[in-house]
């Protein structure tokens, strides 16, 4: 369970398999349902509903207690996106100067797919066999993958920061 989820009301799974002996090596797959709209801490314009992602972790220096891990992970996410669309009309005032009004009109926009390349960073503690605490930053690019006349503009990359604290019980 992520901490983040009982802030966010979210529930989230991770697996992850050793795949070398030594435990330099892993195969890491995360995936989280949201329970109610959770907006996005980087865009608020975004509601994550689900994300899932298949991920490669590498521990060079091995398993134990505290364990430090990088490595490379692909992300898929589903959102509701609200785009917001300004208009600017002229006129003129009684003395011919002229005077603007802005109108934000805001475009909805439902099950609006991300892909996500990052780069974890992060830190396991184990204090006991079957217990962790962890702590992961991941830096990276964002896809928005929409048809940009839904949009009304083109922002294919963007760069994307994740964080999550996580407590976890080891099965």
């Amino acid at each position: 369970m992520l901490l983040s989820d009982v802030v966010f009301t979210r529930v989230s799974f991770d697996y992850e398999y050793i795949i070398d002996e030594s435990g330099i090596f892993s195969l890491h797959i995360p995936a989280s349902v949201a329970l109610s709209p959770t907006p996005s801490i980087i865009d608020y314009e975004e509601e994550i509903k689900f994300w899932a992602g298949v991920g490669f972790n590498i521990y060079p220096t091995g398993q134990g207690k505290l364990k430090y891990f990088l490595g490379p992970e692909l992300r898929y996410s589903m959102v509701d996106y609200t785009a917001y669309d300004t208009q600017r009309y002229e006129y003129q005032d009684a003395f011919g100067n002229p005077m603007y009004i802005y109108e934000e009109k805001e475009q909805p926009i439902k099950d609006m797919s991300n892909m996500y390349f990052l780069v974890n960073n992060g830190l396991i503690y184990t204090p006991i066999s079957r217990f962790a605490v962890s702590a992961v930053l991941g830096l990276g690019l964002q896809s928005r993958l929409i048809d940009k006349d839904k949009l009304g503009y083109e922002d294919n990359f963007l760069p994307a920061v994740t964080f999550s604290a996580r407590l976890g019980y080891k099965f």
